[in-house]
């Protein structure tokens, strides 16, 4: 059973690091949602991935209809992204269908 959800991430990652690295940490989601190298190819879609390496910038916001494994395929990321990033950042998962549902996720340096 799905849901329909809004997703945004934005955090600052250290300076340089590899755009490699950062989809390989979004991994879990780009493979979810059929995106193969989101951050360099764009998605096709209202979904958006966006890294900056010269600032460290990272923002991705996806939403729709996904299943219930979809809030643990954001923790995986938040947690593959940790160690690469720099400043405090959010994650944040709204469950337009049960907003009790609803994620937070503070991801600091």
């Amino acid at each position: 059973m799905g849901y329909s959800h809004a997703m945004h991430m934005q955090l600052k990652l250290r300076p340089g690091t590899p755009v490699e690295k950062v989809e390989e940490a979004l991994k879990p989601l780009t493979d979810y949602l059929g995106y193969a190298d989101a951050l360099t190819s764009g998605t096709g879609t209202d979904d958006q991935f966006s890294y900056d390496p010269k600032t460290g910038k990272l923002e991705v916001r996806t939403s729709g209809e996904v299943d219930d494994s979809y809030s643990d395929l954001v923790k995986q990321a938040g947690e593959n992204l940790g160690p690469l990033v720099e400043e405090v950042g959010e994650i944040t998962l709204h469950d337009y269908d049960s907003p009790d549902r609803d994620f937070f996720m503070d991801l600091d340096a």
